[in-house]
């Protein structure tokens, strides 16, 4: 047997971005494949989960409604990261979806169009993402709204399969099963609300 064709060397890696990563192996970050028709859940699934439990531990409140079969928007109370002087500080693709949170990166690697919008002591800003292509983060006031974050996806069908849908199903949404004791019955009102608005 030859051992030069076994030569492994540094041409044989290629590098991803993370974006391209999830574009081309989505199953790693959500369960399921660009040709399950569940994948669409998977990532509303996904990005509940990771509205309810922060990096860093603790249990949090989310609210998620679908209004079409392919746009769902998750709200939740986890606080932007700011800098020092009350700011945003950029996360994935130099947006406003915080470094911790890869779930909400992922699921706008899978989208044509993202809406976030964080709010903190009074202060907003709301920033519409064309792909994973910032745009300018836009500031508002936000006096009498609560703090958190707010996300809409449009996903798109270019990394999706045929017949691919939204399903808020209360057994498919489940976001981490029996595995947390406040999610086992993860649709109490108390900790996740889910909404279909869709006609």
């Amino acid at each position: 047997m030859d051992r030069e064709a076994y030569i492994y060397s540094a041409a044989d890696i290629t590098l991803l971005s993370f974006e391209e990563a999830v574009r081309k192996r989505p199953v790693m970050y959500f369960g399921a494949g660009s040709a399950s028709p569940d994948l669409p859940t998977s990532i509303l699934r996904g990005v509940i989960n990771d509205a309810l439990h922060p990096v860093g531990g603790g249990h949090r409140r989310a609210d998620a409604e679908v209004t079409a079969d392919l746009r769902f928007t998750v709200t939740d109370d986890q606080l932007p990261d700011l800098d020092h002087l009350g700011e945003p500080r950029p996360g994935f693709y130099g947006s406003l979806i915080g470094k911790t949170r890869w779930a909400l990166a992922a699921a706008a690697a899978l989208s044509t169009r993202t809406l976030i919008e964080v709010r903190a002591g009074g202060r907003g800003w709301r920033q519409e993402l064309t792909g994973t292509a910032p745009d300018r983060p836009e500031p508002f006031t936000a006096s009498g709204q609560a703090d958190g974050t707010r996300v809409t996806f449009d996903l798109s069908t270019a990394f999706l399969g045929p017949g691919a849908v939204l399903s808020t199903s209360p057994e498919q949404l489940r976001p981490c099963g029996l595995s947390c004791g406040a999610c086992s019955s993860a649709h109490r009102d108390d900790t996740l609300t889910i909404r279909d608005r869709r006609p």
